[in-house]
């Protein structure tokens, strides 16, 4: 379910008066597995994508709800909101073993978006919310590529909605928390062996489900040129009972594969995040996230079908946690 080389395109506003940044930033990154990022999309604030996808030791205000929500508690305004959005155009590519076979798939674009709120109560307290979209991915191989008896194409969406409070304890350190209400949508078709007036017969799982979990942090401004953050990110197992199951086949067979429901469950991974800033000049702020996400949870992704002339089906999917680095930086 990889995206492939990717290229995106980056739509942003602001809510508040942001000066101009000139970015430069790179990103290195050890993945223990290769494609353990498969449908993590790592897209919830512009700036923070201008800075090398860093920002859990950085404060950049009401998008902290995301990726660090202690640092939510130093605010520097009263009141602030930030939204965007980024288009992503992605492709995969399947060349079949020993032979000359290749095929690639017609994905459609990608976007995702996020928002956020957040506003002073007093001194010390602030609350905000966030709304973002972490998870996700379409893959579109068409109907008649060689795979097709394992996937034709497949739409998963998740949108978390999570609600966060901050309080800073003194001058130099911020704790918060969020819950999240996540919400999740899928779409899959695969072909059937099994041969109709159209063709190949087909499966559709369709299924939506809600979710919880948490977003925890702790910021310190150790100097004013100098911060750390802390931050953990549950893992939301997206259990999804009641999803409905269709099939394309020949009259003959219908009895055999008829309307049924499904169980099945997928994780959206959580993760610990820790980020240092430091402000070495009056232009230049430099910033590095070291990033474990825990994507061991992605054990197996299998289907109970409640219809027992369906087959369930079993996938092992066995994934390994993925360490990352990254840094960045900007000058004005």
């Amino acid at each position: 379910m990889g995206f492939g080389d990717m290229f995106f395109w980056l739509i942003k506003f602001k809510i508040k008066y942001m000066r101009r940044l000139i970015s430069f930033c790179f990103m290195a990154v050890l993945a223990m597995n290769g494609w353990a990022e498969g449908y993590q999309i790592n897209l919830q604030g512009a700036r923070q994508i201008g800075m090398g996808h860093t920002g859990t030791g950085l404060n950049f205000g009401a998008s902290s709800i995301h990726f660090n929500p202690g640092a939510l508690g130093f605010l520097s305004s009263t009141t602030e909101f930030s939204a965007g959005g980024s288009a992503i155009f992605s492709n995969n590519t399947f060349q079949k073993s020993g032979s000359g076979y290749l095929h690639e798939s017609d994905n459609p674009v990608g976007t995702p978006f996020y928002f956020y709120g957040a506003s002073r109560i007093n001194d010390r307290l602030v609350a905000g919310i966030g709304i973002t979209t972490p998870f996700g991915n379409s893959l579109v191989w068409g109907d008649d590529w060689d795979g097709r008896y394992l996937i034709q194409d497949i739409s998963l969406k998740a949108i978390f909605f999570q609600p966060t409070v901050a309080y800073q304890l003194n001058e130099w350190i911020s704790v918060g928390a969020g819950f999240v209400l996540a919400y999740g949508d899928v779409e899959l078709h695969k072909a059937l062996p099994v041969q109709n007036e159209n063709g190949d017969g087909q499966a559709e799982l369709t299924g939506k489900t809600t979710a919880f979990g948490y977003n925890a942090g702790i910021f310190l401004q150790a100097t004013p040129e100098f911060s750390l953050g802390l931050s953990y990110r549950s893992t939301i197992d997206m259990e999804m009972s009641e999803g409905e199951a269709r099939f394309k086949v020949p009259a003959s067979l219908s009895g055999q594969f008829p309307k049924t429901s499904f169980n099945a469950a997928l994780p959206m991974p959580g993760g610990i995040q820790l980020g240092a800033g430091w402000q070495a000049t009056e232009k230049l702020l430099i910033a590095a996230d070291l990033q474990y996400v825990l994507w061991s949870t992605y054990e197996e992704l299998n289907f109970d079908f409640e219809a027992e002339s369906v087959p369930d089906s079993y996938n092992v999917r066995n994934f390994e946690n993925t360490l990352i680095y990254r840094m960045g930086g900007s000058t004005q």
